[in-house]
């Protein structure tokens, strides 16, 4: 198999996740085949589902193996309350500054921790035996197998949490650190052997120079890495679902970011890998 790394971005609805059932249709071209999908999403397993239901693709056992990042159990909103308590109390500088003398409690948000965790010791189920799969480190995946993300908006917010802890307000020195995190975690993940798909929501953007609304990555990091980010990757296109309820993918598209190798630079693509110069040598 041809590794690719792929960073696929949308809109809510634009059909990213149930697109991810098409790579199964490179089980005569890639019969090794092996999708390892993660979810950060909590929908992402019934977008998966309805792909695989609609293109009507019949899984044999390890073909997919799926794993849910879940918070251990806590009681809800014992996180937040603290943070809204605190944040009552302060003044409207103290909100954005960091209390020299505590760690704001940043230890106590761990969603972060367990996606990471989760990429150190995945373990997913077998979609098909329903029965549990370690599969070790993300980096000990094989070349035949594809690593599918699912989605980047998450593990942003994860990320943001465990900067910020309990104070409410940011500043600009939050950026630097959760820009270093999204490049550390990004860089990890595409260096490893496996393919690796990413899925990722989009922002409407105001463009100063050209005066126009944009489509981007919605990285939720600052400007400056936003503009960068999708050039990391070897594919970066665009998912939507147009007026007519036909959900499409945009290699080139007027106002949005995209930049492809592997997909045609046009607009109104069929989502479906098996289409295109994905993974087949």
């Amino acid at each position: 198999m041809k590794q690719e790394k792929i960073l696929l971005y949308g809109l809510g609805a634009s059909g990213k996740s149930s697109s991810i059932a098409t790579l199964f249709k490179l089980r005569k071209e890639c019969p090794n085949m092996r999708v390892i999908f993660l979810c950060t999403e909590r929908n992402a397993l019934s977008g998966l589902n309805w792909g695989l239901n609609h293109y009507k693709i019949k899984l044999e056992p390890n073909q997919l193996i799926t794993c849910v990042i879940r918070n251990k159990k806590k009681k809800a909103f014992t996180n937040e309350l603290r943070a809204l308590t605190t944040y009552s109390k302060q003044s409207s500088a103290e909100t954005q500054q960091n209390d020299k003398n505590s760690n704001m409690n940043k230890d106590k948000y761990l969603d972060f921790h367990n996606i990471v965790n989760g990429l150190m010791a995945f373990k997913g189920v077998d979609y098909v035996t329903k029965e549990d799969v370690s599969l070790g480190n993300i980096g000990e995946l094989e070349l035949e197998d594809i690593l599918v993300i699912d989605g980047l908006t998450p593990i942003m917010l994860a990320i943001w949490e465990v900067v910020k802890g309990d104070r409410v307000g940011g500043n600009m020195a939050d950026y630097q650190v959760v820009q270093y995190w999204l490049k550390k975690l990004t860089k990890n993940i595409i260096d490893i052997d496996a393919s690796v798909i990413l899925l990722a929501h989009a922002d409407r953007v105001y463009d100063e120079i050209s005066k126009e609304e944009k489509i981007r990555v919605g990285l939720d990091a600052g400007t400056a890495l936003a503009g960068k980010y999708s050039g990391s990757w070897g594919d970066t296109f665009y998912a939507y679902q147009a007026p007519t309820g036909q959900r499409y993918w945009a290699g080139k598209k007027q106002g949005v970011e995209t930049a492809v190798r592997n997909l045609p630079e046009q607009d109104k693509l069929a989502p479906d890998f098996s289409l295109y110069n994905f993974f087949k040598n």
